[in-house]
């Protein structure tokens, strides 16, 4: 679920003890392009797809605003 105005990132990270949390890009569709940073919230669930930038990591959907 979302919540109407508030923006979300999809971050990714390595490992949970080391590196930093970095962006990728996601799209809202299955078949979408990979071109969204930030996604803005409507009241409504959403889905993302997001770039898959290493086999082994930790995805984090994170409240920008």
């Amino acid at each position: 679920p979302t919540v109407t105005g508030v923006r979300y990132d999809v971050r990714f990270r390595p490992s949970l003890a080391d590196g930093a949390w970095a962006a990728v890009p996601f799209a809202t569709s299955l078949d979408g392009a990979l071109t969204l940073n930030t996604l803005t919230g409507n009241n409504a669930r959403a889905t993302v797809f997001a770039a898959v930038p290493a086999e082994i990591g930790f995805f984090a959907v994170v409240r920008t605003s």
